[in-house]
Order: structure tokens, then C-alpha cells, then sequence
């Protein structure tokens, strides 16, 4: 019931059911735990953590999945170190439990602190796909970004497998450092792989090639996409007006907006900057009136 009334955001009502009940147990604690958590009502979570463990009612990784989840949403370091500790303390650290030592990895990269991830992520007994995307991810959102290349490297020399989620993250490193080459070797192991070129995948090529200035390669991918969405449209719109081609920037907002694909502010703002580049007052006003 009370994972029930959880999860559909009546939060005060699974905290009555919670309070009215004589005994409880694990199950009990995690889903009350759980639910503030997310409700993003974190202090909540951690003060009902507190008295669970004053309660001696031993944590488990359900347990602590959410307080890792509550101390992304926090922003707050200390309390993901205090929730580390608990890991450590129940014997989970080295990796017996893949899903919460990863959670780690992926609290810590969030918040900005490469090194800690890197540290629990090498301490691990076994890792998975999860794992290596939330190191590589860590990396490339963190830097340095040559790193995730390297943990790439030694997933593919190990001969695990990777998914569109690490190709993704990748791409984006290499976006981020406009190396084109890397990024051109990466595009190829998606075909050698055989991986499905999703519209996340595909639009992150059109970004990658866009910023690197390598229209006519973004061009290629993007006409090869059937169901764009803004996010896409963008990525291309974006990659013209920086690169100069202003007019054409705007032509392909005319065709995105025949297809009824509607403009974010992104997109907008790039639009305002191919105008100014052309010195057109009117198309300007025009764009200007669609962002208020």
C-alpha cells in the first residue's frame, strides 16, 4: 500500500499508512524511503533513514539506492560520502552488489567529483555495462575527456560489449574537443557492431560532425534520419548558423517548421544569430516574435 500510494505522488498519505503501522519492517522502510526520495523531498528521506537505523533495522541495497538517488538530487557530496560508508559497512563496496557500487560511480560523477568515481568504479570486483557507461559518461561530462577513450579501449580489449548509451557518451567527448578523427573511428564501430542507430544516437553524429565543421558529413546523417525530432533539427540549424552558412540555417528552419516540428529557444537563439549575421532586420523581428 505503501508503494502504492508512492508512487502515485500522495507521499502524506503513504507517510499515514506508514506511521499507523505496529511493526514494520525492511520492505516497510525502503518504500517510505523511496517515495520521498522521489518526491524530491530528500531531507525527508534522510531523517526516515535515521530513524530506521535507530530502529536497528538493518539497510539494504534497496535502501540505499534511494538515499544514493536523494544525494544526486541534493547536490550534496558529504551526504553521498556518508551514504558510501553505509556501502562499506554492509560489505558491499567491492562490488557484491553491481547495481548500488555503481549507483556510487554514477553519484559521484554527477556531482563533479571524477576522482572518487574512478576510485570506487576501479575497486570494483566485477563490472557491467552500467559500470563502464557511468565511468565513461563520469569522464566525458567531467574530464578529462582522453580518459573515457582509454576506458573504452581497455572495455573492447577485455571483449565486453557496449551498447548505443556508450557510443553516445563517447561522441559526445569528442564533440566536446572537436577531434573529429576519434570521432569518425567511433561512428565506424557502431556499423562494425551492428548497433541500432537511434534518433539519440544519430543526432549526437550531426552534433559531433556540426561542431567540428564537417557540414557535409553532418548533412549526410541528418537527411538519412526519417523521424526527426527538435532536438535534431536543432543540432543541424545550430552546426549551419556557427559555421557561417546563415542562409541555409534559415531555410532549414522554413522545412522544419512544414514538417510541424515546433522551434525551442535553442533553436531560436541560433536562428537570431544566422539574421544578425545576414544583417536582416525583418527576419529578425520575425524570429524575435516567436521567442516571446
Amino acid at each position: 500500500m505503501i508503494s502504492f500510494l508512492a508512487k502515485f505522488d500522495d507521499i502524506d498519505e503513504a507517510r499515514r499508512v506508514f506511521d499507523g503501522l505496529l511493526e514494520k519492517d525492511v520492505v516497510c522502510w525502503n518504500s517510505m524511503i523511496h517515495g520521498y526520495a522521489k518526491a524530491c523531498q530528500y531531507d525527508k528521506a534522510f531523517g526516515l533513514f535515521q530513524n530506521m537505523c535507530k530502529c536497528r533495522i538493518r539497510p539494504s541495497p534497496v535502501t540505499l539506492l534511494s538515499l544514493i538517488q536523494a544525494c544526486v538530487g541534493m547536490q550534496n557530496i558529504e551526504f553521498g560520502k556518508c551514504v558510501h560508508g553505509c556501502v562499506l559497512g554492509l560489505g558491499l563496496g567491492m562490488g557484491d552488489d553491481v547495481l548500488v557500487v555503481t549507483s556510487l560511480v554514477d553519484m559521484y560523477s554527477k556531482m563533479g567529483d571524477t576522482e572518487s568515481a574512478r576510485s570506487v568504479f576501479e575497486g570494483m570486483s566485477t563490472k557491467n555495462l552500467v559500470s563502464w557507461n557511468a565511468m565513461i559518461s563520469g569522464c566525458v561530462q567531467n574530464g578529462p575527456v582522453h580518459e573515457s577513450f582509454e576506458l573504452f579501449r581497455r572495455l573492447a580489449l577485455s571483449g565486453g560489449v557496449f551498447d548505443s548509451g556508450t557510443i553516445v557518451s563517447l561522441l559526445q567527448g569528442c564533440a566536446q574537443i572537436a577531434d573529429m578523427e576519434s570521432g569518425k573511428i567511433i561512428h565506424c564501430c557502431i556499423f562494425r557492431r551492428g548497433l541500432e542507430l537511434n534518433l539519440i544516437l544519430c543526432t549526437t553524429i550531426v552534433d559531433l560532425y556540426s561542431k567540428c565543421g564537417a557540414l557535409m558529413w553532418a548533412k549526410f546523417v541528418f537527411d538519412g534520419i526519417k523521424n526527426k525530432n527538435v532536438i535534431t533539427w536543432t543540432a543541424m540549424l545550430v552546426g549551419l548558423a556557427q559555421n557561417g552558412y546563415a542562409e541555409d540555417s534559415l531555410k532549414l528552419f522554413h522545412q522544419m517548421q512544414e514538417e510541424g516540428v515546433s522551434a525551442n529557444s535553442v533553436t531560436l537563439v541560433s536562428l537570431v544569430h544566422s539574421c544578425a549575421h545576414l544583417g536582416s532586420l525583418k527576419k529578425g523581428r520575425s524570429v524575435h516574435g516567436k521567442l516571446i
